[in-house]
């Protein structure tokens, strides 16, 4: 759950700060909506597995930094094919 509430953050960052899109159905409602729905159920789950995944994203945000210390900045594609 964690990681989809990171994608749907990640959509409006994307579209609607980086590049200024205009389609506010699909980069900023849908995903603000998709968001709160999420939130909702993450509140709503068992104690351990609110822990489990917020032990999931610390390891996952871990790993980022070590491969960013290590000189290996993750790359995206530029392109959509």
């Amino acid at each position: 759950m964690t990681a989809f509430l990171l994608l749907h953050l990640s959509v409006v960052v994307h579209y609607v700060i980086r590049q200024r899109s205009r389609n506010w159905w699909a980069h900023l409602i849908a995903p603000v909506v998709g968001f709160a729905v999420l939130v909702a159920v993450v509140y709503n789950q068992n104690v351990h597995a609110q822990w489990v995944g917020g032990i999931w994203l610390a390891v996952g945000l871990i790993v980022l930094g070590i491969t960013y210390a290590v000189g290996r900045k993750p790359v995206l594609p530029t392109e959509v094919k």
